[in-house]
């Protein structure tokens, strides 16, 4: 995703050496290892240290999709084409629970992507919230790095629900002001603004 302030992907992945730099670390969520914050200052670390020209890509974001099947065709959208652009220009890889190899255990293989994604996007709607698995594993796990700062959650409200009561409602949702992708007149432009 990116950030609509500095333009950058936003990432959860802030280098150590990152953290002891600079003082607003939560500013320097971005990427690559450009810091809006030290670079609005004059700060030439990222230089310095990594030889990066501000604006350059980075390493991709591994997104990880976390949805009920009944949300299939919307998420189909959003990741086949919505986010498509993002996955070609190498900025994310995305992983969803239909990436499961046949034979592979698949509550292991959710279990380690969830754990490497530095992105947990959260489709919402009654199906997700109604879903003890995804609410009640990958949602409590995600939201869960998110408060540790591993990973960055952005829920995406596919339908309308009650996802005002949730424990993530605290957390900034897309798209604009929490309306629904299915109450926009035109969804393709709910998906867009998710997109950016």
């Amino acid at each position: 995703m990116i950030d609509r302030v500095t333009g950058y992907l936003i990432s959860a992945r802030i280098p150590q050496r990152r953290r002891q730099h600079c003082s607003e670390a939560d500013r320097c969520a971005v990427l690559p290892l450009d810091c809006a914050f030290c670079l609005g200052r004059g700060c030439d670390y990222n230089e310095a240290t990594t030889g990066a020209q501000p604006g350059m890509a980075g390493e991709a974001l591994d997104v990880f999709i976390s949805y009920s099947r009944q949300d299939e065709a919307l998420k189909n959208e959003l990741v086949d084409y919505h986010l498509k652009r993002l996955q070609r220009e190498g900025k994310i890889n995305t992983w969803q629970d239909r990436d499961i190899e046949a034979g592979a255990e698949w509550a292991q293989a959710i279990k380690t992507n969830l754990e490497k994604a530095d992105v947990v996007l959260l489709l919402v709607s009654r199906y997700f919230l109604a879903s003890d698995y995804c609410y009640e594993t990958e949602m409590q796990r995600a939201v869960q790095r998110h408060e540790e700062g591993t990973a960055r959650v952005i829920p995406i409200i596919l339908r309308p629900c009650s996802w005002e009561e949730s424990e993530f409602k605290k957390l900034q949702v897309l798209p604009t002001d929490g309306k629904p992708v299915t109450s926009w007149t035109n969804p393709e432009e709910a998906f867009l603004i998710v997109e950016k």
